[in-house]
């Protein structure tokens, strides 16, 4: 007798095979609400170190702000506070930021932009496989426009009609 294990990996295994010769091509989905910029900064030794060594005067109010989760970092001491606190309890921590704190980073450290959020990352694989998808997200800026492919769709309303544009 088989177990439920296997027969659930059969049955998985069967509806991968089928999902493989579906085509996307002429389909069109909906992603919505999460799609952000992520700004990725290699981890370095000694640039982290250099870092925190820089606020060492500030140490107890870093300590004391690490004890619990920020949801918006603006200086490079509640930043601190943030790394702090994720590595205390292992957990990614996602924050919002300023552009002042952007700059600062962009010009002491080597950075790169990705595509971040479920709906983003999803618009564009969709978009790789052939779909048409539409996104949909409240707070659209011409940088994160520009991070997606250009066979992603975004609704514009104009007087009483909707019409679908590429996100560029």
């Amino acid at each position: 007798m088989a177990s439920l294990t296997s027969l659930w990996y059969n049955a998985w295994q069967s509806r991968l095979r089928r999902a493989s010769h579906t085509s996307l091509r002429n389909k069109t989905v909906l992603t919505a609400f999460n799609a952000v910029i992520d700004k990725i900064i290699p981890y370095n030794v000694e640039k982290f170190h250099s870092f925190f060594a820089h606020f060492q005067p500030e140490h107890r109010s870093i300590l004391r702000k690490s004890k619990t989760q920020l949801g918006r970092v603006d200086s490079p001491q509640a930043l601190i506070s943030m790394f702090i606190h994720a590595f205390k309890t292992g957990k990614a921590i996602h924050v919002q930021t300023n552009n002042e704190l952007l700059e600062f980073f962009a010009k002491n450290y080597s950075t790169s932009t990705s595509l971040g959020g479920q709906a983003g990352i999803i618009a564009n694989q969709f978009a790789l496989l052939g779909a048409t998808p539409i996104l949909y997200t409240p707070q659209l800026s011409p940088q994160l426009a520009g991070l997606f492919s250009p066979r992603v769709k975004f609704p514009v309303s104009r007087k009483n009609s909707l019409s679908f544009n590429s996100i560029r």
